[in-house]
């Protein structure tokens, strides 16, 4: 409901497929999906059966902060960037330009970080150490991704390269 109030026309254009998508980051994308929508819940599922849950204040509730900020970037990021399609693509059918408010005044991927912090979350709040797992190798998927991203970007988006040196970090402030 709120993307449909903010950015209605986004909605609609997520849910056609683009001919131009890069086909790396169709691959990315779906190994990404199938790590944390399919293999995940497995994981936790499994842990759960074998180990017990390891859930407690200490891991929940870092746990829910993590998953409520992950939905607040991407949803924040969703809203202000009429560009936000599902796959990586220069989108020349649509006047593509750089987004430079908030959340991509602060790193220049905020959903990206949106989804880490979400693949960290998860695991917390059903107490898994072994959902971890695919959520790691998620993440570092997403950081490929990330990168890979950039330097498309940065190549072939006008006005990106200007804003890649004033907004230093792809992802985490300070880090990366």
């Amino acid at each position: 409901m709120f993307l449909y109030k903010k950015n209605p026309e986004l909605l609609n254009i997520r849910g056609t497929k683009k001919g131009d998508a890069k086909k790396w980051d169709q691959y990315l994308l779906a190994a990404h999906h199938l790590l944390l929508i399919i293999i995940l819940p497995i994981v936790i599922g499994f842990d759960y059966r074998i180990n017990g849950c390891y859930s407690n204040q200490y891991y929940l509730i870092p746990g829910y902060l993590l998953y409520a900020l992950s939905n607040f970037l991407v949803l924040s990021a969703m809203a202000v960037n009429r560009h936000f399609e599902t796959n990586v693509r220069i989108q020349n059918d649509r006047a593509h330009n750089t987004v430079t408010k908030f959340p991509y005044n602060f790193v220049r991927h905020p959903a990206y970080l949106g989804s880490i912090l979400w693949a960290i979350g998860i695991p917390m709040i059903l107490g898994s150490l072994m959902g971890f797992i695919p959520a790691g190798i998620a993440i570092i998927l997403m950081v490929i991704r990330t990168g890979l991203e950039d330097k498309l970007l940065i190549k072939e988006l006008q006005g990106y390269s200007d804003y890649s040196n004033k907004i230093k970090y792809r992802l985490l402030p300070i880090l990366y």
